[in-house]
């Protein structure tokens, strides 16, 4: 058994031609997610993944996660409506302090700004079934480079907020930009954080891994089926399974 666990951010759909940083065509991400299970990989939720990890359940041979991170809005507005239709569980890194608010990521000024999901689009889809959420960091900042109080509520505070607004037990953190250090996992392991997300393009082939340290593979706008497929068709294709983790 082996999982590749994804990251999107923003899917959206775009003229013919058209590219944008950050960004994937919705027509192109649909049709490549419709290879993948074509080619036997089966989207599990994140909690089943947590399960196997902790050797509680097993999963398909050919597993994947789906992730989102930042909880842009176009999850809600593009995208889930199809994967709800194919009960393709997610689970959304949402970054707290940004709810339903517009952020400007890019230094570039020509890349217009951003706009989260709201209160009232996660709860939607929260209630369907198919979404978990996962910690984001409250300003979407680089956790290696602050420390002291900012970085407590970076990953504390985070947390906290999450679990009151939504009534649910928020186990699971993404690093933005998949950087962290042992200071900041010893943080987001004291925060009581399960299961923590890097952006290493590896596969999972075991549970002898650093939980908090686990791969991801980004899903970005020039992925081809065979990049995202390569981790089940290439048996030697690296693979994070043989690190004994300290639990």
């Amino acid at each position: 058994m082996s999982c590749v666990i994804y990251t999107c951010h923003n899917v959206v759909p775009l003229a013919a031609g058209q590219e944008a940083r950050g960004t994937v065509d919705l027509n192109k991400f649909l049709h490549q997610l419709r290879w993948l299970r074509r080619l036997g990989v089966r989207f599990i939720p994140m909690s089943d993944l947590h399960a196997w990890l902790l050797g509680q359940k097993n999963i398909p041979k050919r597993s994947a996660v789906l992730t989102f991170d930042d909880a842009l809005a176009s999850i809600a507005e593009h995208v889930f409506p199809y994967l709800k239709q194919q009960a393709i569980p997610i689970t959304i890194f949402v970054i707290a302090g940004l709810i339903g608010r517009e952020s400007h990521f890019s230094t570039r000024p020509s890349v217009p700004a951003m706009r989260h999901l709201d209160l009232t689009q996660l709860k939607m889809m929260l209630n369907t079934g198919l979404v978990e959420i996962g910690a984001h960091g409250y300003h979407h900042v680089n956790f290696s480079k602050v420390d002291g109080d900012k970085l407590r509520q970076e990953i504390h505070l985070a947390k906290e907020l999450l679990e009151e607004e939504f009534g649910v037990a928020v186990p699971y953190l993404a690093y933005p930009w998949g950087n962290t250090t042992e200071t900041v996992t010893q943080l987001a392991k004291d925060a009581g954080y399960q299961l923590a997300f890097t952006t290493r393009k590896q596969k999972v082939t075991s549970n002898r891994i650093d939980f908090l340290r686990i791969p991801r593979v980004t899903w970005s706008r020039r992925a081809t089926v065979f990049k995202l497929a390569k981790y089940y068709l290439i048996p030697w294709m690296r693979s994070a399974g043989k690190i004994t983790e300290d639990r």
